[in-house]
This record gives structure tokens, sequence and C-alpha cells, in this order.
């Protein structure tokens, strides 16, 4: 989770291209995490997919 405030360290920090995937990838892992929570406390039953290939 990036910091509120001056948003020219988080140019510098994602200005090459790994650190933006990972960023990218850590933040989609926390929204679906929240979204599962949310899910489950709705009184539905939800749980995460395994098995996808992102290369097709």
């Amino acid at each position: 989770m990036l910091p509120a405030g001056d948003h020219t360290q988080v140019r510098h920090w994602l200005s090459d291209s790994p650190s933006r995937a990972g960023q990218a990838r850590f933040s989609a892992t926390l929204q679906i995490g929240h979204l599962l929570v949310g899910v489950r406390a709705a009184g539905l039953a939800a749980g995460p997919m395994a098995g996808f290939d992102a290369a097709g």
C-alpha cells in the first residue's frame, strides 16, 4: 500500500517495470482478499480459485 501525501516519491518507487508489476500484484491480492471477506460476511460461500494459468 502506498503512503498518502507526496506523490513524487511514488513515481520514483514505480519507475521501473518490475516494481510496478510487483506492486500491481500485491494491490490486486489485497483487493481480492477484501472482496472475499465481504462475500463471507454477507453469508455466502467463497474462496480463492486455484489452478489459474496466466500463460494461457
